[in-house]
C-alpha cells in the first residue's frame, strides 16, 4: 500500500479544496444568471402584457408599431439597442413579437436583419439560436420583408404568403465582407434598371458611383473597436428601384465604430482651420458632414470621403436626390444645391447607415465636379 507524507496530503487537500471552490463558484454564477434572466423576463413580460402566447424560455420583445429611422427614429433605435443589450451584453435569448407592427421602413428592416444575424451567430442559448420570433401578421409589413429577402438574409424559412404587388423592384438584403466583381455587377445592374434611357458615358459614371458607395462602408468603419462584438468586417446592402419613377434608393449599413468615432482630433482641427467644421463640432451630425469633406482637404486621409463626395455630386447633378447618413447619434441629410440638415438623438445607432436616393429622367448627367 502506497504511503503519503504530510506534504503530499496537504497538496491533495488544497487541490480538492480548490476544485470544490470552483464548483461552488460555477453554481453561484449559474444561479445569478438564472435570477437575472427571471428579472429581465419579468420586466419585459409586464411590458408585453397584452401579447398572447408568450414563450417563457425567452425574453419577449415587442417590435414597435412603426419601425422606421426616418419617421420613428428614437423608438426604433432604442428597440435595436435593446436587442443588443439583452443578447450581446447580457447573453440572454429573445423572442420578437411582430403582432403590433403596422409599418416598417426598408432601411429599418435592413438593420434589423443585420442585428438578428449577428446575435444568432455570436450568442447561443442552451445550444439554440439566441433570437427567435413570429412572422408579422400585417400583410404590408410581411410583404415588404418578403420582397427584401429579409428571412433568407437571416437564414430563416420564409412563410407561404401572398405578396402585395407593386411596380417597385428590390435588391434583396445581403451581407458582404468585400466589394467583389459579382456584388458590384449585381447591385449596379439592378439600380441602373431605373435609368435605361441614360447615355453610355453617364451610365459608366453612375455605375462607378454605386461601386464607390458600396466600398465606402469599409473605409475606416472597423479601424476602432465597435461597442459590440462583430462578425469580422461585414456590411449589409439592399435597395429599392422605381423604374417608372426613374429612381433608386441604395441602403448600406455597417456595424463598425461609427464615423464620428473614427475622426482623429488632429483631423478635426484641420477641418476646423479649413472652414469645413461648423460650430457644434462635438455633435455627431456635424462630424458626419465633416467626413464628407475629407477628400477635398489636404489631410492625406487616403480614401476618406471619396464615396460621399461622389454621392453628393450626383445628388446635385441629377433631377432630384438626397444623401442621408445615420452614424452613432447623428443624422446628416444632404439635398440638391448644398441644402443640409443636422439632427442628433440621445441613442446611438451603433454603426453607420447610408441612404442614397437618386432620380433622373434625362439622357445625360451633367458633371458638377
Amino acid at each position: 500500500m502506497k504511503k503519503y507524507n504530510r506534504e503530499q496530503l496537504r497538496k491533495a487537500d488544497r487541490a480538492a479544496y480548490q476544485k470544490h471552490k470552483k464548483k461552488v463558484r460555477r453554481r453561484l454564477v449559474k444561479a445569478e444568471k438564472i435570477e437575472q434572466f427571471k428579472n429581465f423576463r419579468r420586466l419585459y413580460v409586464r411590458r408585453a402584457s397584452d401579447i398572447i402566447n408568450i414563450n417563457y424560455e425567452y425574453i419577449p420583445l415587442v417590435v414597435p408599431e412603426h419601425l422606421s429611422l426616418t419617421h420613428n427614429r428614437s423608438e426604433s433605435i432604442n428597440f435595436i439597442n435593446e436587442i443588443r443589450e439583452i443578447v450581446l451584453s447580457n447573453k440572454m435569448p429573445i423572442f420578437l413579437h411582430f403582432s403590433k407592427c403596422r409599418k416598417i421602413g426598408s432601411s429599418a428592416a435592413l438593420i434589423l436583419a443585420a442585428e438578428i444575424f449577428r446575435c444568432r451567430y455570436l450568442r447561443r442559448f442552451r445550444n439554440k439560436k439566441s433570437v427567435h420570433g413570429e412572422y408579422p401578421n400585417d400583410p404590408e409589413v410581411l410583404s415588404l420583408l418578403l420582397k427584401l429577402g429579409f428571412f433568407e438574409s437571416i437564414e430563416v424559412g420564409a412563410p407561404n404568403a401572398q405578396i402585395v404587388e407593386d411596380l417597385d423592384r428590390y435588391v434583396k438584403i445581403q451581407s458582404f465582407t468585400r466589394v467583389d466583381a459579382a456584388l458590384a455587377y449585381k447591385v449596379s445592374t439592378s439600380l441602373m434598371s431605373a435609368f435605361p434611357h441614360l447615355g453610355r458615358d453617364s451610365q459608366k459614371k453612375m455605375q462607378g458611383a454605386i461601386v464607390e458607395a458600396l466600398g465606402n462602408a469599409f473605409e475606416h468603419a472597423f479601424d476602432k473597436k465597435p461597442p459590440f462584438p462583430v462578425l469580422g468586417s461585414r456590411a449589409w446592402v439592399g435597395a429599392i428601384v422605381k423604374p417608372n419613377g426613374k429612381q433608386f434608393t441604395l441602403m448600406v449599413f455597417d456595424q463598425g465604430a461609427g464615423i464620428p468615432a473614427t475622426l482623429e482630433p488632429n483631423i478635426l482641427e484641420r477641418l476646423q482651420s479649413l472652414g469645413f467644421m461648423r460650430s457644434g463640432g462635438g455633435h455627431d451630425s456635424v462630424r458626419i458632414e465633416a467626413a464628407t469633406h475629407l477628400r477635398r482637404t489636404s489631410t492625406r486621409q487616403q480614401g476618406r470621403g471619396k464615396g460621399f463626395e461622389t454621392m453628393k455630386r450626383f445628388v446635385d447633378s441629377c433631377d432630384d436626390g438626397e444623401l442621408r447618413v445615420f452614424s452613432n447619434k447623428g443624422c446628416y441629410l444632404y439635398r440638391p444645391g448644398g441644402d443640409t440638415t443636422f439632427d442628433d438623438t440621445m441613442q446611438t445607432l451603433g454603426g453607420t447607415l447610408v441612404l442614397w436616393r437618386i432620380r433622373h429622367e434625362g439622357t445625360e448627367i451633367a458633371d458638377h465636379g
